[in-house]
């Protein structure tokens, strides 16, 4: 995702916008960038030809304290590319703006080539083409960006058809710790008491459960964590409302009927069935927050590597 302050500098530079990403050439390099939370990253997409050259680059920008006079954070230095992650405040825009018009036209001056491929580094000759893989930006040949997206998914293949484990194993092992969640969200709910982290125990044991009966690391992994955790408040819900029918009949001293049919008598009530539902509803709420992060990861984990061709 891209701010304002990227979008306008994007505007003014002839650069494009698309993927979360400000993208283009400046002072004959092909550079992006992209903001984060309370970030800005800066990707420059040429490399070093040797470790002296490296050195030179770092004596450059220690020699004129651009670290703290640009806000650099943190930078990094890999095959494929230069990243730079700037601390974003007030006019932090700016002097990422000036940055880059201090530092690129010295580029040349160190041997460091522009317009090269992130996959092979070779020279592109301006015919290469923008993508996203995984969240991050690269420039490269057509065919070179085939050929990444062709061994990503022959990998993914591969590690399909090595999977182990059983979704049905997997499904059990879930139920079975997305019920001792249960239990406890249904004491909480007995005495009033309904907490995120309860919700985030439901999906937090259902993992657990899943992985120790050996549940296969597939993208069914999280359809089922979903349903189990829906399920498990569902009857962590009918639980808390359950004891408090039995506690309420023993209060009131019944003892004629089982409490299974005071309950059943109960919820014929349209008022109590609004209610649980309203606990249900809640319930859901709340697991939902706790865990967000759970599924999220999980999510990630199982999922393809995403690769998206920019315009």
């Amino acid at each position: 995702m891209i701010g304002i302050p990227l979008k306008k500098y994007a505007s003014e530079h002839g650069l494009k916008t698309d993927g979360g990403f400000a993208y283009g050439t400046l002072h004959g390099y092909r550079v992006a960038l992209d903001d984060g939370p309370n970030i800005k990253r800066m990707f420059l997409f040429t490399r070093f030809a040797d470790e002296t050259q490296q050195a030179a680059f770092d004596a450059m920008l220690n020699g004129s304290d651009a670290v703290t006079r640009y806000r650099i954070q943190t930078r990094e230095y890999r095959d494929d590319r230069l990243l730079f992650v700037f601390t974003d405040k007030m006019g932090t825009m700016t002097l990422i703006g000036e940055f880059i018009d201090w530092l690129l036209p010295q580029l040349p001056q160190l041997g460091m080539e522009a317009d090269v491929c992130s996959h092979c580094g070779m020279q592109t000759s301006g015919s290469g083409i923008w993508a996203v893989i995984d969240g991050l930006p690269l420039y490269t040949h057509e065919s070179c960006l085939r050929s990444k997206a062709d061994a990503i998914r022959s990998g993914e293949e591969r590690a399909k058809e090595e999977l182990t484990g059983s979704y049905l194993r997997g499904f059990v092992g879930a139920l079975l710790g997305g019920l001792l969640g249960a239990l406890i969200w249904g004491a909480v709910m007995y005495f009033n008491i309904i907490a995120g982290i309860i919700g985030f125990l439901i999906g937090l044991f259902a993992e657990k459960g899943y992985n120790l009966l050996k549940g296969k690391q597939g993208k069914g992994k999280l359809a089922i964590l979903i349903v189990v955790i829906l399920l498990c408040v569902f009857i962590g819900t009918m639980f808390g409302e359950y004891i408090a029918c039995v506690k309420a009949m023993h209060e009131e001293g019944i003892t004629q009927i089982s409490s299974l049919e005071m309950f059943r008598l109960i919820l014929q009530q349209s008022d109590v069935r609004s209610a649980i539902l309203k606990d249900f509803l809640l319930g859901l709420l709340f697991a939902g927050l706790g865990v967000f992060g759970l599924l999220a990861r999980t999510r990630r984990e199982t999922a393809d590597t995403s690769i998206i061709i920019l315009k």
